[in-house]
């Protein structure tokens, strides 16, 4: 599972728009904003990143896409794996996620539709929980 938008800041209602995508993206992912000459240009975010919005139809480079804005406040739902995106969280690295909620700063992982479960400082989002059985956590825009 990629990112989803749980629940939006004060019930604010889901902003959904059509973007052109700088690169592959799929739905679930996060992405970065930028003005273009009509729709916005949509790029997958790095580790620290701040992102702007969630893919929800996905598209190749220069194509159209569909993506739902998300701002600060707003909850995510995610899976957890190690950096790389593809590697499952070890034992060492389950006890020392849980331990970081409430208080960390949450990194995306490489490809941008999963979570850092491997943490270190620089990231844009705090860790609201986490499932060690199922590995999936929630974490809010901080910005």
């Amino acid at each position: 599972m990629a990112f989803v938008i749980e629940s939006t800041y004060n019930g604010r209602g889901i902003i959904v728009e059509d973007g052109i995508a700088s690169g592959t993206l799929v739905t679930g992912q996060l992405v970065a904003l930028t003005k273009g000459a009509g729709k916005p240009t949509a790029t997958s975010v790095t580790v620290t990143a701040e992102p702007d919005a969630v893919v929800v139809k996905g598209g190749l480079t220069t194509t159209d896409i569909t993506f739902a804005r998300i701002y600060r406040g707003d909850v995510l739902l995610a899976d957890v794996t190690a950096a790389d995106g593809s590697t499952a969280l070890s034992a060492g690295e389950i006890t020392a996620h849980t331990a970081l909620v409430g208080s960390q700063a949450q990194r995306i992982a490489t490809g941008a539709t999963n979570l850092d479960g491997v943490t270190e400082a620089g990231g844009k989002m705090e860790l609201v929980s986490f499932d060690s059985t199922a590995l999936k956590a929630r974490v809010m825009i901080n910005g």
